[in-house]
């Protein structure tokens, strides 16, 4: 992760945020790593605080949340689940004309594809990226 983060000089914008978001999905997930460690009992469970959960808890967990709060305040995360990687676009009045521009071009093309399912006399499939003779 960290050699991809160094890497970043060389992608385009999307990729840095997408390493950004990667990032931010694994530090999401620390907490239960935590947990599932402080429920292990055996006779390594003090060294097992002492050298790992502890530093995860003081340095990670301390460090990682000012991280994802910035990404919370700065990344749209709802863009992420369909693999687009964005500023917010309540960021700067420039780009949330842009994205009301994608969002009423998205609209359009989902009506024209409708439409054309209906003169060709297909149906779509729930997922909407496959079609079925009717």
């Amino acid at each position: 992760m960290i050699k991809k983060l160094q890497d970043q000089r060389k992608r385009p914008a999307s990729a840095h945020i997408q390493t950004l978001v990667s990032l931010y999905n694994l530090l999401d997930r620390v907490p239960h790593v935590i947990g599932a460690l402080q429920s292990h009992e055996s006779q390594f469970t003090s060294l097992l605080q002492s050298d790992l959960i502890t530093p995860l808890q003081v340095d990670v967990l301390q460090e990682g949340d000012l991280f994802i709060k910035l990404i919370h305040n700065t990344i749209d995360l709802k863009a992420t689940q369909r693999h687009e990687y964005r500023v917010l676009s309540k960021l700067n009045p420039d780009l949330a004309r842009l994205e009301q521009r994608v969002d009423e071009a998205e609209q359009y093309i989902d009506q024209l594809v409708q439409e054309t399912a209906q003169e060709m006399g297909v149906r779509q499939t729930e997922k909407g990226n496959a079609v079925e003779l009717i």
